[in-house]
């Protein structure tokens, strides 16, 4: 870790700067234009840096881009090597998976066995097991009190293979009582899931809805798709066995033509019972004669495990003013992206947006503060990050090993997508949202002062940020602020590309970012710290789907934070919304324990309370594609909740 950098030093380093002569800080601004962020976002976005995915080629192509950008604008090198890099060491950590699938009917003389991923395919949240029973089909499988609905009323599920509907009765009426055409949360797969374990069945069946016009719950296929035979996590742990216990409830997805083979039923027949479901607001529940075998055994074994080096790139302009020099100002943006994956004629994620967009603004910001002859009163550092994209590795490393002291930290400023309109609606072509308002009394009164005279309308976001690379430095008590512009339908797909950017807009933010970076550099007093409200464990609500402890806080993954994790938005594992663990963070999605799914907290603490002087093993989702087994021992199950201490 570096130190406070020696007062020589900075003003030798202030000497050997190639800045240009003194414009005022308005013309300092106007350096910043849409034409340049055009350049750098196109090239950072481009099928050459193929997606910039970390560890990969194209990330590395990028890492040294940036530094040379930093060299040419005269800013000195932060590595602690004296290099514009900061290595980031990392695990990368290879599985492979066997299926272990099995669906049997058996009825009097007739015998189907169903083929794997052709016919079914194991279902998310679903446990490994074996197990075998009566077959009962109860509708869409909710039990809903406020809709006046039960589709276990007056049946016994107990030990049965229930087949239930996906989704939710009336979905495409507009006037449905249940809330219209939008969704209710009895429609997810976790809700389906956790009322069939209430009505103690053996296992689930879920089939298309006839009605509802779906795409397919699955891809058919005729062998295991490679990416649930092989899975990669990249961390800071290394890789371990996972302990492939058995347990839980199988759950499995059918092809509409193989649950009315199991059903007795035509397609048209399943038609008819779900209008007559729809338009009496009965259940359809019936029994059918036979038995069902389910098998959903998945056994995980680790292959490779090996550290390798990303690389945050940092740069640094010295301090002026000799009695706030060993102040730092950190204004920075993730520059990886999710690579290269998929099938077609285009692969590459380019992630123009994201977050090709809010690396460029950082560099534009550090050119600005470069064309000013006048040297800032506090030390700023300019850093791109690497491992955003999977769990905010490279800032967590950063806050951990930083290159300044977190002490000595006044602020972090965090530019993640600022180059598009929120949900492409042109009502927001002035808008950016900004998050962290919270975390200190000065940003909303600096920045209400700023924006009246830029190109922007501004909206305060949440008032605990988190999901980027500010969070670390939050969680370390330093001030922040995430200038965002929202999510649109090209996040996280291939059509995240360049010629879709508004550049006016961006630079409009970085011009903005830059005013707030000027602020706090030159500000007598460093901006104050306050706790933001939000997601602490003394602050948040119990409940059913929330629990906490004395070092963490957990709560079911809500449809949109799911989303945000890269998970299928019906499937919900448990959420760390607080942690002072080493071995789990803020963000992490709990999706198994045990090998046996978690979606209910307070199940999940009551597993962890039986584990008491033994063993669990938790299968994590860290960012949008990483992850990892957490294994948990002795004295490492304290802190979750009371009674495991």
């Amino acid at each position: 870790m570096r130190s406070a950098l020696p007062t020589a030093l900075l003003f030798a380093a202030l000497a050997a700067l190639p800045c240009p002569a003194d414009p005022a800080a308005d013309d300092a601004a106007s350096t910043i234009r849409a034409n340049e962020m055009r350049a750098r976002i196109e090239f950072l976005a481009s099928d050459e840096l193929e997606g910039r995915a970390t560890l990969q080629r194209g990330n590395d192509s990028a890492a040294k881009y940036i530094a040379s950008e930093m060299r040419r604008i005269g800013l000195s090198p932060g590595g602690p090597d004296g290099s514009f890099f900061q290595d980031v060491p990392l695990w990368v950590s290879s599985y492979k998976y066997n299926y272990f699938l099995e669906l049997r009917f058996k009825g009097g003389k007739e015998r189907i066995d169903f083929e794997a991923f052709k016919h079914f395919t194991i279902g998310p949240g679903s446990g490994h097991d074996t197990v075998e029973g009566g077959i009962l089909f109860a509708g869409y499988g909710i039990t809903a009190p406020e809709y006046g609905w039960d589709d276990y009323k007056g049946i016994d599920a107990t030990g049965k293979v229930v087949v239930v509907f996906r989704h939710e009765p009336q979905e495409n009426d507009e006037k449905s009582a249940w809330d219209g055409k939008k969704m209710t949360k009895h429609s997810s797969f976790e809700s389906k899931i956790e009322n069939a374990k209430h009505h103690d069945a053996a296992a689930l069946v879920i089939m298309n809805d006839p009605l509802g016009g779906h795409d397919p719950l699955f891809d058919s296929v005729d062998v295991v798709p490679d990416t649930m035979v092989s899975r990669t996590s990249i961390g800071f742990e290394e890789g371990k066995q996972p302990r492939n216990e058995p347990g839980g409830m199988p759950v499995v997805f059918l092809t509409m033509d193989s649950a009315c083979r199991i059903l007795h039923k035509t397609v048209d027949e399943m038609i008819a019972v779900q209008k007559e479901m729809d338009g009496s607001g009965n259940s359809g529940a019936f029994s059918v004669a036979g038995e069902l075998k389910v098998r959903t055994q998945v056994v995980g074994r680790l292959q490779t495990t090996e550290k390798k080096l990303a690389r945050n790139v940092a740069g640094v302009l010295p301090g002026g003013n000799p009695s706030k020099m060993d102040e730092v100002l950190v204004i920075g943006a993730h520059y990886d992206h999710l690579g290269s994956f998929g099938s077609g004629d285009d692969t590459i994620h380019n992630g123009a947006d994201d977050n090709a967009s809010g690396t460029a603004g950082v560099l534009e910001i550090a050119e600005a503060f470069c064309a000013m002859e006048k040297r800032p009163d506090r030390t700023v550092l300019f850093i791109a990050f690497t491992g955003e994209e999977i769990g905010l590795l490279g800032s967590r490393y950063y806050a951990d090993h930083p290159l300044f002291p977190i002490d000595n930290t006044v602020a972090m400023l965090n530019l993640d997508m600022i180059g598009r309109d929120s949900n492409d609606d042109p009502k927001n072509a002035r808008q950016v949202g900004v998050a962290g308002g919270a975390t200190s009394s000065s940003w909303r009164p600096l920045l209400d002062g700023l924006v009246p005279s830029s190109n922007l309308e501004l909206t305060w976001l949440d008032t605990d940020p988190g999901g980027s690379d500010h969070q670390p430095f939050r969680d370390k008590r330093v001030p922040v602020l995430f200038f965002f512009t929202g999510f649109h339908k090209d996040y996280h797909q291939i059509g995240d590309h360049a010629d879709k950017i508004r550049f006016d807009k961006s630079a409009d933010i970085a011009r903005l970012a830059f005013r707030v970076a000027l602020d706090v550099a030159d500000r007598r007093k460093r901006p104050d710290w306050t706790d933001p409200v939000g997601a602490r464990p003394e602050r948040m609500e119990q409940g059913a789907s929330a629990h906490r402890g004395d070092e963490i806080a957990i709560r079911q993954l809500s449809e949109e934070e799911a989303k945000r994790a890269g998970l299928d938005a019906e499937m919900k594992g448990l959420r760390v919304l607080f942690s002072k663990r080493k071995d789990l963070r803020e963000g992490d999605v709990i999706l198994e324990a045990g090998d046996a799914p978690v979606t209910d907290p307070g199940e999940f603490m009551k597993l962890l309370a039986s584990r008491k002087g033994g063993s669990v093993s938790l299968f994590v989702q860290r960012g949008k594609r990483g992850t990892f087994f957490v294994h948990l021992k002795g004295t490492d199950l304290e802190g979750w909740a009371p009674g495991i201490k």
